[in-house]
């Protein structure tokens, strides 16, 4: 949803925050996706807590969108 989100013409203009929502809520997965290859639980609990700061600035970026109205809650 985030991808369509940032295909929004709206959003797309604003290419800094198009490409930092997308960045950052792609880093969610692939920071899950290594701490879990790392094969030791506090690896896992690193890159967890690299993936829970990712969701954070997705989280924030939506926020700039909504103030900007580029999107809406609905």
């Amino acid at each position: 949803m985030v991808y369509v989100c940032a295909k929004r013409a709206e959003v797309e203009k604003d290419f800094r925050l198009a490409g930092q929502i997308t960045g950052a809520s792609l880093s969610i997965m692939n920071n899950i996706c290594e701490g879990f290859d790392a094969k030791s639980n506090p690896e896992f609990i690193r890159f967890l807590t690299y993936s829970r700061r990712s969701c954070s600035e997705t989280q924030n970026c939506l926020y700039v969108a909504l103030d900007q109205k580029y999107i809406s809650t609905e």
